[in-house]
């Protein structure tokens, strides 16, 4: 309870949705903690819904997942001036995104990243799933960052009230999303050998409709389900008497929670895990069989099979442990980290259109941000003419948002048409506040009318993007191909400068052609020549890789060669 007893409300910008993202962080939790306090509105609020300013500047508690919008810098900062807090969680390693997953080409560029920062350093505190995410984020937050675990969200009975030994079959189970392909792939050669020994056993999975054809084990003995809802998965595991996790050693992997451990033993299963470092805690508290490789997986499960009367014990382990210590209604620290960031008097006296207790409202859409919407209206000026008016606004739209670097890159790409010295005296600056942003670099250059002062700053901007990854550049592609076009027909860029450029993006047809151009130029024909020829022979493979997507497509690739990394 607060000290005064006075009501608060908690508003929680998050995608009301049936992931288990939003289920575990912020639905079933929100509802727990108005159960837990009576005084408490707790509001899951869409994070696209236009009511998110005006409530979320009014909220005693403002609480963003996973947010990229940049928007809510403003709110942010106009919270703290009125003594307001703001929590935000990040539950993903988006540095290091698995090949195969739907958000790879999001989660690979810079300003995605640069976007997570700038919310999470405007934060007054981090919250986090695992220690893999702490350890992660202490380079990038120096304000306190909270490790509040999932926890299951309904009472377990006795486990008498729930075991059943097994009968004639024991049955072993594996349920995960498409994030998880790669570690069931390595372990498939462990269940067919599993199958072969042990007649006896057969498997169940839960996941994608492409499991079977991945998996290809014995259709008489394998068992697939189509992943559902969260009650689906949930009772999927009610029948299994052996669940495994398979947990590849990845950036990515190691900073999951250990929710698979609890979801599995709260249904009865015994979890069989990764010794990995998400699960190390649970296999600490717990003593549920753990293993190191696909063999030591083997001999695990080789050892449970033996030993199906003892199969009750070991998963009452894992399953007393969910029952005291991971249940959502017993835990009391996010309640207690909440309370410990809301003020003792109420912040306002502002009136939400909702009674106490716990609701989730979509709110009136809107996709497009307020930020953009005011950008696209001072174009319409520019376009028409109405140059002095449209610099105006702008610059009292940047002002107001200091910290939002698509807006301040409006604003230095005006200034250095308005006057170039003036506007060029802003880059040290912005460059030292949005290091990652590369843009700011290649809107100067755009303009440079000094050869020599060009090829100085071209050389700078080759070098900060040869810091990153290949992956990773790509979403400088279009402006660098400008800049670099710009620079060639106004200077005639050196031959190894562009052998450089080409060389960052080597799968940009565009920079080879431009390459092979210069290369003729001074004579090298016969390098050009073979440009030209990779260049041919890549537009005909080309129709053959379209058709090959289709049907597979390289994350469906890259899950097979990570999974069969780790056999």
């Amino acid at each position: 309870m607060f000290i005064d007893e006075e009501e608060r409300t908690i508003v929680q910008l998050v995608l009301v949705n049936d992931t288990g993202d939003s289920f575990y962080r912020m639905r079933w939790p929100g509802a727990e903690l108005t159960k837990q306090n009576p005084k408490l509105r707790v509001i899951n609020l869409d994070a696209q819904a236009k009511e998110r300013f005006e409530w979320g500047l009014n909220a005693d508690l403002l609480v963003l997942l996973q947010s990229s919008d940049l928007d809510l810098l403003w709110l942010v900062e106009e919270r703290r001036k009125l003594g307001r807090k703001t929590l935000v969680e990040y539950n993903d390693n988006f540095y290091s995104p698995q090949p195969w997953s739907p958000v790879v080409e999001a989660w690979n560029s810079p300003l995605i990243w640069q976007s997570y920062e700038l919310i999470m350093s405007a934060a007054d505190a981090l919250m986090v799933t695992g220690p893999g995410l702490k350890n992660l984020f202490k380079d990038h937050f120096k304000g306190p960052i909270h490790e509040i675990e999932n926890h299951f969200p309904r009472a377990l009975p006795d486990f008498k009230l729930l075991w059943s030994e097994p009968g004639e079959r024991i049955k072993i189970g594996w349920a995960g999303s498409l994030g998880h392909m790669a570690d069931i792939i390595s372990v498939r050669d462990v269940i067919a050998k599993l199958l072969t020994d042990f007649p006896q056993v057969d498997f169940h999975v839960m996941g994608n409709e492409s499991l079977p054809e991945v998996l290809q084990l014995p259709k008489e003995r394998f068992f697939s389900t189509l992943w559902g809802s969260m009650e689906d998965y949930i009772r999927f595991w009610g029948p299994i008497h052996i669940g495994i996790a398979p947990l590849l050693d990845t950036p990515y992997n190691n900073c999951r929670s250990d929710i698979k451990a609890v979801e599995m033993a709260a249904s009865g299963a015994i979890p069989v895990l990764a010794n990995a470092l998400p699960y190390k805690k649970f296999i600490k508290e717990t003593k549920v069989p753990s293993f190191d490789s696909p063999k030591g997986l083997y001999k695990v499960l080789k050892e449970l099979v033996n030993e199906p009367s003892e199969l009750g014990a070991v998963a009452e382990r894992g399953y007393n442990y969910v029952r005291s210590s991971r249940i959502g209604a017993n835990r009391k620290e996010r309640a207690q980290l909440y309370q410990s960031l809301i003020s003792d008097i109420p912040s306002s006296n502002y009136r939400f259109p909702f009674h106490l207790g716990y609701h989730e409202v979509m709110g009136t859409s809107q996709p497009e941000p307020p930020t953009r919407q005011a950008v696209l209206a001072i174009q319409q000026l520019l376009n028409q003419k109405r140059v002095e008016e449209g610099r105006n606004l702008m610059t009292q739209l940047a002002d107001q948002h200091p910290n939002h670097p698509d807006l301040q890159i409006s604003k230095f790409k005006l200034a250095l048409g308005q006057n170039r010295a003036e506007g060029q005296s802003l880059l040290p600056a912005l460059r030292k506040k949005f290091p990652r942003d590369l843009r700011f670099l290649m809107s100067e250059l755009a303009g440079e009318s000094d050869k020599a002062l060009f090829e100085k700053k071209f050389a700078a901007l080759l070098m900060e993007l040869e810091k990153l990854a290949e992956k990773n550049r790509s979403v400088f592609l279009t402006e660098f191909i400008l800049v670099l076009k710009r620079g060639q027909n106004k200077f005639s860029i050196n031959i190894e400068t562009l052998s450089r450029a080409s060389e960052l993006y080597p799968s940009s047809p565009e920079l080879s052609l431009i390459y092979a151009q210069a290369l003729t130029t001074v004579g090298r024909v016969i390098e050009a020549s073979e440009i030209y020829t990779l260049l041919r022979e890549r537009l005909q493979k080309a129709s053959d890789f379209d058709e090959l997507r289709k049907h597979i497509g390289p994350g469906f690739l890259a899950a097979w060669e990570e999974g069969l990394k780790g056999r």
